[in-house]
């Protein structure tokens, strides 16, 4: 039971971020291509979980004296933590290519010429005092 659960919820967690990173498509190559690397971490991270998964269910059924099975379920958590930091590491190499194309989520804020003075004359003044006004004047 707890191996079908396991093989079921690793699925559903693949299923689920692949259709959400689907669904952040923005039709800009350089985009696209960063969330499909991202679909196929997380696809393959899901797929790689379920094999073993299914493998120790395998040993589970074939040899049910033995404990042949448990030699797949220490691999499991370090598994489990390899593929997150697989797809933390993932970032990190794709965040070069993801400064050199547009946002993805922007934002309607307009500003006027007065207020990116102010803002670089705090940068250069006293930060405290100008950095108050110019959120009051987003305000």
């Amino acid at each position: 039971m707890g191996y079908c659960t396991e093989m079921l919820l690793d699925s559903i967690i693949a299923i689920a971020m692949t259709r959400l990173l689907f669904s952040f498509r923005t039709g800009f190559r350089d985009t696209d291509s960063i969330l499909q690397t991202f679909v196929m971490y997380s696809i393959n991270t899901g797929v790689l979980t379920i094999i073993f998964v299914l493998l120790s269910l395998i040993c589970y059924v074939v040899i049910p004296t033995s404990f042949a099975f448990l030699a797949f379920n220490f691999v499991f958590g370090k598994l489990y933590l390899n593929s997150l930091l697989g797809t933390l590491n993932a970032r990190s190499r794709l965040r070069p290519y993801a400064q050199q194309t547009s946002p993805i989520l922007t934002t309607g804020i307009t500003a006027s010429r007065g207020m990116f003075e102010e803002c670089n004359a705090s940068v250069n003044g006293s930060q405290s005092g100008h950095l108050r006004t110019l959120l009051h004047q987003l305000a």
